[in-house]
């Protein structure tokens, strides 16, 4: 009788300790919008962002353990960059081509 209580008591310990790892809190931001003026990366990989948030919670914040999510918000990042980078070219190459048109037609 007291083995069986000691174990159930162990078991409940146990229960207790692996639902509080598991049931770890990671604020992500619900209900705060997003200011303006962000660079765009942090809007767009804000749900990379948010795991790497997780990972580290609940991995007592050792970085090596997320190294996965890490790379996946810096990969999310780097196409955000070069997304932006080609709207950008594509805004400079369409203002230059205004810019001879309007030209060419002056000297016309």
């Amino acid at each position: 009788n007291f083995v069986l209580s000691y174990l159930i008591r162990t078991l409940y310990i146990y229960l207790n300790i692996i639902s509080s790892h598991l049931m770890t809190f990671v604020y992500t931001g619900k209900g705060k919008k997003q200011d303006d003026s962000a660079p765009p990366e942090q809007k767009k990989c804000k749900t990379q962002a948010c795991a790497i948030q997780w990972c580290l919670a609940r991995r007592d914040h050792k970085e090596h353990l997320c190294k996965a999510f890490i790379d996946d918000w810096k990969n999310c990042c780097e196409k955000v960059r070069a997304a932006e980078a080609a709207k950008a070219t594509a805004a400079a190459t369409k203002a230059a081509t205004a810019a001879s048109a309007a030209e060419r037609k002056v000297n016309d």
